[in-house]
């Protein structure tokens, strides 16, 4: 890659460029240095594509190589995304790569006699999103909602994402999750805004989901932890719990069960016409499985006779 380009100091200004973290700084710096300066033709199987300038046929991993070491694909999607939607640039797929477009290229890199002759004419809007591209956002309110929201690698919702990423690949090295982490990281902010979940409660509930034999099979995804949180949290505190509680528990359920049938037993050997008090002998033995309804019935009928 020869030659230069210029990079103007009006670029500190836009605000929206100062909003930029510094690895999205890098990833632009980078296709700026990338796109073509002038109209190029090049045949691929059989076709010819006209790459014009401002243009950049390239892939992620190629814009990577580009950028700073601690630069990671999912920092130059989210910076994409991001740039995409604030107007700077468009990202397309095409049959040769991704195609991306700088947009005002001509401001950006104009000659030294253009730089003269619209500097007046430029200077509120230099290295700003397009306005073009504005209004026809504005056009379109709907498509512009839709759009996802964009994380970066610094917000705690990409932190939560690829933390949830990270465990399940521990068990399932093989397991299908996302090259971008965006859709996940708008479930954990969903988690945390919307359902005041705290960031300890969602650290816990994803070590107990990615651990536990049962459930790990279950949550391969931010929105199925997010739809079965209570119960993961209910199924967590449960086993959790000391033994001794357990057992507890379980001594005084049944307890229960056998105080509510001992009355159900006294209930029938009262209706079979005998009184727990006069008849205390015949009672132990009914409630010890000595008899049965029949036998139990024999007797009155016998102590009736007689």
């Amino acid at each position: 890659m020869d030659g230069w380009i210029k990079l103007h100091r009006k670029l500190c200004q836009s605000d929206l460029y100062k909003q930029l973290n510094s690895k999205q700084r890098d990833v632009f710096i980078a296709i700026l240095l990338m796109v073509n300066h002038k109209d190029n033709q090049w045949e691929f199987k059989g076709e010819i594509f006209t790459v014009k300038s401002g243009q950049v046929v390239t892939s992620l991993e190629k814009i990577k190589e580009n950028c700073g070491n601690d630069v990671s694909i999912q920092s130059i999607r989210t910076a994409l995304l991001k740039l995409e939607k604030w107007g700077f640039l468009t990202n397309k797929s095409t049959k040769t790569g991704r195609l991306i477009t700088l947009v005002n290229w001509e401001v950006y890199q104009s000659s030294s006699e253009e730089d003269q002759q619209s500097d007046q004419q430029t200077s509120n809007n230099q290295l700003t999103p397009n306005k073009n591209v504005k209004n026809e956002k504005k056009k379109d309110k709907k498509d512009y909602s839709r759009k996802q929201n964009v994380y970066d690698d610094e917000s705690p919702y990409m932190k939560m994402a690829q933390y949830l990423q990270k465990q399940i690949l521990s068990w399932k090295p093989n397991a299908r999750t996302p090259d971008d982490l965006n859709k996940w990281a708008d479930e954990f902010r969903k988690l945390v805004e919307l359902d005041k979940r705290t960031k300890q409660e969602i650290r816990e509930v994803i070590d107990f989901a990615t651990t536990d034999h049962f459930w790990q099979a279950n949550i391969l995804s931010a929105s199925k932890l997010r739809a079965q949180f209570d119960q993961l949290q209910a199924h967590k505190a449960r086993k959790s719990q000391p033994a001794a509680v357990v057992s507890l528990k379980d001594e005084r359920e049944k307890k229960q069960i056998k105080s509510f049938e001992y009355q159900k037993a006294v209930g029938q050997f009262v209706s079979a016409g005998f009184d727990p008090e006069t008849d205390r002998d015949l009672l132990e033995k009914w409630l010890s499985g000595g008899m049965n309804v029949n036998d139990l019935q024999g007797h009155r009928l016998s102590t009736s006779e007689c």
